[in-house]
């Protein structure tokens, strides 16, 4: 049975309707940004590769005050932590800078076994293998620089180890002591760059937008429970 409720002025009239809306658009933003964060960690799942749940749990969001006396009040926030802020760099390309002044630590396709959709591989990251390569650079001096090469291939392929030539970081796989190609190395590190060119890849504004697609149905939906 439908429920009239009778009012005795035009201004309880004009309250009784502004503490509905004022109800209802609470409940609204705070489902809309629940459900943009919802879309934004599906989108980091789905372009990006991680090595653990820890990025995709830094997407938040802080529910409205449900104290708020004004439409002009009603807010609900979807965000990032601070220590994923690497993500906002994607969203919107740019420049990646070592913050330390050193060069960056990029891995190649061979880090991540020949696809760059996996995981680097847990023994080619770098604070795994840092102690345990040949710090040779060519100097200039071809003769020296071939030996010192060579001797450093020699060790690293003894010993599962890397090589550093021309800052990039080679797995020597075999060794040959004469004949024939001395030995053979894969790039795994690449520690050329003191910055990189990050292409925008938005995955934070089409969770938003599609979120926003929803706000007329879900305020009305609310307004009709209130009605």
């Amino acid at each position: 049975m439908a429920q009239i409720k009778l009012m005795n002025s035009m201004g309880e009239v004009v309250k009784d309707v502004e503490r509905k809306f004022i109800k209802a658009g609470i409940a609204t933003v705070n489902n809309l940004a629940a459900v943009s964060r919802a879309n934004a960690q599906r989108n980091i799942k789905e372009n990006f590769t991680t090595r653990n749940n820890f990025t995709v749990n830094s997407v938040v969001f802080d529910k409205c005050n449900p104290n708020v006396q004004t439409l002009s009040e009603i807010k609900a926030e979807m965000g990032l932590l601070p220590k994923a802020g690497y993500m906002r760099l994607h969203e919107t390309g740019g420049v990646k800078t070592a913050k330390t002044g050193a060069n960056l630590i990029i891995p190649t396709t061979n880090a991540r076994l020949g696809n760059n959709a996996y995981r680097v591989k847990e023994f080619y990251k770098y604070k795994n293998i840092r102690n345990n390569f040949f710090p040779r650079k060519l100097n200039g001096q071809p003769s020296r620089s071939k030996q010192a090469l060579i001797l450093a291939a020699f060790y690293a392929a003894k010993n599962r180890g890397f090589v550093r030539v021309d800052n990039i970081l080679y797995q020597v796989r075999k060794f040959r002591p004469a004949g024939g190609q001395l030995f053979s190395a894969t790039p795994i590190l690449n520690m050329k760059h003191k910055s990189a060119f990050i292409p925008d890849r938005p995955w934070m504004k089409p969770a938003i937008e599609r979120a926003e697609n929803l706000t007329q149905k879900i305020f009305n939906q609310y307004m009709d429970k209130l009605n």
